[in-house]
């Protein structure tokens, strides 16, 4: 079995290493949310704030661990392939030869008419999966400019046009066109590992600066800090929350790439990975709230920009950061070209390097325009977030689950399926009801 197990990584010309994909993990869920959480606890105080990310957390990684499932199961390594399976192949069970590979079971699979509302199902999911994809390109994108403005104007003395966060979107097109056309998503572990280093970076300095002003005022709370309460802004948090956690639809494309792939091997890189996501994120958004207080909100919840211009660390914190969103940005649009691929040339094989190219600059050039168009990132995290972050991470996943392992899913799946359903169109409809809200008033 080792053997063949060998032979097929040769043939599939696999690249993932346990080590490789617990960073390209790292590097793929930790991105702009980690700027925002100080916010989200503002939103929500610290008791109840701590209460809900758990709970988001909890979501996410048991979701996760439900599509490397169902990509063990199918053979399906794509998010939507899974979806495809499970809509239009699925009969609720499946027959398997010696090697425990999935069998299509071909007369029942012609008799199981695609209902139009599978069809529907399957829309929503591939335009989700492009709207998310794409608003996160659009964020990160916004953050790069944003975070270059300061920089070029203390460190590199420019005015004018120059020195604005346009003129900095638009030179980091090539870069990015450049690395969006990546084959594999692990053909950028060398850059993921830099991207974490800059995460762990950005969180040490966040201590310290918490550190130095606890001195500086004799108190280790912001005044305004809450510690519980509840307000009008509570389910604003949710979005950013989720936002956080929004990288399943590079689950089964790494899990697809790690050699001699295993649930229990895809295990030992995912469950590290998220124990220190989590605690960054916690350290992060704790030692930012606290350090703030309620002046987290402005910038647009942007927690490096509410620290000096001429802080020297906070600017190096601010350079790495950049670079950071522009090596992780491919991680994103790379999920956005296979939605792309598998709608339009039903998957990925056989594309060709000019076809990769266009499709990375369509997706670039689109994305920076909507970036110049937009005014922050805070509008698009909120809505993305409500309606398609929360999605990704529990509706669909669960409804998946369930067509796929229909006859011999257990009582207790069939129970957290029902509970991650109802918990993502809760989540929805409440971030997004807050999120109007807030504009109207």
């Amino acid at each position: 079995m080792s053997l063949q197990n060998d032979v097929h990584d040769e043939m599939e010309d696999l690249k993932g290493t346990i080590p490789s994909t617990f960073i390209s993990i790292l590097s793929n869920v930790i991105g702009g949310g980690i700027l925002a959480i100080s916010l989200a606890l503002h939103y929500t105080s610290i008791v109840p704030g701590l209460c809900i990310f758990t709970v988001v957390t909890v979501i996410s990684l048991l979701s996760m661990s439900m599509l490397i499932e169902m990509s063990e199961h199918t053979k399906c390594f794509s998010y939507m392939e899974i979806c495809h399976f499970a809509f239009e192949k699925a009969m609720g069970n499946s027959v398997k030869d010696d090697q425990n590979t999935v069998l299509s079971i071909h007369s029942e699979a012609e008799k199981n008419q695609v209902t139009r509302g599978e069809k529907v199902i399957i829309a929503l999911v591939e335009l989700t999966i492009l709207v998310y994809t794409f608003s996160c390109c659009v964020m990160y994108i916004i953050i790069i400019g944003d975070s270059m403005e300061p920089l070029s104007q203390h460190w590199l003395q420019m005015i004018g046009f120059c020195s604005s966060s346009h003129f900095w979107i638009l030179v980091s097109i090539p870069i990015l066109w450049a690395l969006s056309s990546i084959k594999q998503i692990t053909d950028l572990k060398v850059i993921s590992v830099l991207s974490f280093l800059t995460i762990l970076y950005l969180a040490v300095v966040a201590c310290f600066k918490y550190y130095e002003v606890t001195v500086a005022r004799h108190a280790w709370l912001a005044d305004t800090m809450e510690l519980a309460s509840f307000k009008a802004e509570f389910f604003k948090a949710i979005p950013i929350f989720t936002v956080c956690y929004g990288m399943h639809y590079n689950i089964p494309p790494l899990y697809k790439e790690l050699r001699g792939r295993s649930i229990q091997k895809m295990n030992r890189a995912l469950y590290p990975s998220y124990l220190i996501i989590t605690a960054l994120y916690l350290l992060v958004g704790l030692f930012g709230y606290f350090h703030f207080g309620s002046a987290v909100t402005k910038h647009g919840g942007d927690l490096l920009a509410q620290y000096s211009e001429s802080d020297l660390w906070i600017n190096i914190g601010r350079l790495l950061m950049i670079v950071h969103f522009l090596f992780v940005f491919p991680l994103l649009s790379i999920g956005c070209r296979r939605s792309i691929n598998l709608f339009i040339f039903k998957g990925e094989d056989g594309i060709s390097l000019k076809t990769r190219l266009i499709e990375a600059l369509v997706i670039v050039a689109l994305a920076t325009g909507m970036a110049i168009l937009s005014r922050g990132i805070s509008n698009v995290l909120a809505l993305s977030g409500s309606l398609c972050g929360v999605h990704i991470i529990t509706t669909i996943p669960a409804l998946m689950y369930r067509k796929i392992f229909y006859r011999s899913i257990s009582r207790w799946m069939s129970l957290v399926v029902v509970v991650l359903t109802a918990t993502g169109i809760f989540f929805s409809m409440a971030g997004l009801t807050a999120q109007i809200y807030s504009m109207i008033q």
